[in-house]
């Protein structure tokens, strides 16, 4: 792998890790939502609705963190 492709990686990597990191907190939140939902709430589509969008915010992170590290991989 050449210099430039290792730089365009790099820089693929770096605006990855910046995504990831909204996406966290964006977990964050909705989390916090659902686990401070009054108990009124549990059992309604609002509350799936919170625990799905956690969910998916969660796997999201995830694939992102899987795509940096195979980035990085591919640039050993």
């Amino acid at each position: 792998m050449n210099k430039a492709t290792r730089a365009a990686i790099e820089k693929i990597v770096n605006a990855l890790e910046t995504l990831g990191d909204e996406v966290e907190s964006l977990h964050d939140d909705e989390q916090e939502k659902f686990d401070n939902a009054p108990e009124g709430l549990e059992g309604s589509e609002r509350y799936a609705a919170i625990e799905a969008a956690a969910d998916n915010l969660d796997t999201a992170h995830d694939n992102i963190t899987e795509a940096i590290e195979a980035l990085k991989a591919a640039m050993e």
